[in-house]
């Protein structure tokens, strides 16, 4: 019987043993599984803070150009023209002109009318000046419908050309034109913003070139339009920094500006708009305008009574409204340019021949 109560008693200290013993490892399990928790914890937490310090590119979140960039700053903000000089805007190029051999009676562009009588204008304003600043908006590839290139070449001026679209911006920098050149697009609003544009390629055409000529903002009228252009082609797109047209003038510390061109698909009149004319000359301007003062429809050859009003208040003189909806415009206070207006002299066209 003692026995039999010592054997009890054995196992049930064997028993308490091995609770407490259970205990003991569960408390440890416990004990490892907080403390792999805390360590997974602080691991997490070094993680968020490499993280948050990895820079916008990895965290694919938008850094402080991206914010900068897209609105709203103004205009004249030095960190954007500091910007727009290093990164956008490639100085004239040293090396010979890359320009494609002349067809016969082409020596500057590919044949159109209003190339013809916009360069009619510009030698009868400007054939004795040298050393001129022109800004061409929508420069294509710099050759075939340039209205600059003979101010360049037979003139000796300087200026800025602007393309939006890559593909046609890189066309022109192998022209090697011996201006400035950017590969942005002009901002209808007075700060810089991004803009998806939209690129043309013909169908079985023989002028791929001047499909590509119609690029367009996404917001451009002339989406909507019922042309060859829309319907006879493919469409790809792509995103573009655009900036407002007084940044440009400003990186470049340029006030007085002798030719402008703006030849954008759209939104030219807005573009105006936000430029200053009290920190920048703008003695003859070219606008590419469509009249859409149809109830938005788009109608080709017939002036905006509105827009022309409008740039009569700014002090301009319209020069000829011509048939491509061409505007050549002069400023009215410019003395010399309104003499050549008002003159009678003849003007050798020959030389754009």
């Amino acid at each position: 019987m003692k026995n039999l109560q010592a054997s009890q008693e054995n196992r049930n200290g064997v028993c308490f043993y091995g609770i407490i013993q259970e205990f003991r490892e569960l408390q440890y399990f416990n004990t490892l599984r907080i403390g792999i928790f805390c360590l997974a914890q602080v691991l997490l937490r070094q993680a968020e803070i490499i993280f948050l310090q990895s820079g916008p590119i990895a965290r694919n979140l938008p850094d402080e150009h991206d914010c900068l960039f897209n609105g709203p700053p103004v205009a004249d903000d030095p960190r954007i023209l500091d910007f727009l000089r290093a990164k956008y805007l490639n100085p004239p190029s040293p090396l010979p002109y890359n320009l494609t051999p002349p067809m016969v009676n082409d020596k500057y562009s590919y044949p159109r009318s209003s190339f013809e009588v916009i360069g009619h204008h510009l030698m009868h304003l400007f054939s004795d000046q040298r050393s001129g600043f022109f800004f061409e908006a929508g420069a294509f590839d710099g050759e075939m419908f340039s209205n600059t290139l003979w101010l360049e070449k037979e003139l000796d001026w300087n200026g800025l050309l602007v393309e939006a679209d890559p593909g046609n911006f890189q066309l022109l920098t192998w022209k090697r034109r011996k201006a400035w050149s950017s590969n942005t697009c002009i901002s209808r609003f007075p700060y810089p913003l991004k803009t998806t544009f939209e690129a043309l390629q013909g169908l079985e055409s023989n002028l791929p070139l001047v499909f590509r000529s119609n690029s367009r903002a996404m917001s451009s009228p002339f989406r909507k339009m019922d042309t060859k252009w829309n319907r006879n082609s493919v469409k790809s797109y792509f995103q573009v920094q655009c900036f407002p047209l007084v940044s440009y003038f400003q990186a470049l510390n340029v006030s007085t500006v002798d030719v402008m061109i703006l030849d954008i698909q759209g939104h030219e009149w807005e573009v105006i708009k936000t430029l200053p004319l009290d920190k920048v000359t703008v003695r003859v301007m070219v606008v590419e305008y469509y009249n859409d003062s149809d109830g938005g429809r788009i109608v080709e050859g017939v002036y905006n009574p509105q827009f022309l009003d409008y740039m009569n208040k700014l002090g301009y003189h319209l020069l000829e409204f011509e048939i491509e909806s061409n505007y050549i415009m002069v400023l009215k206070n410019d003395t010399a340019l309104m003499e050549k207006v008002n003159s009678k002299s003849v003007i050798n066209t020959d030389a754009l021949s």
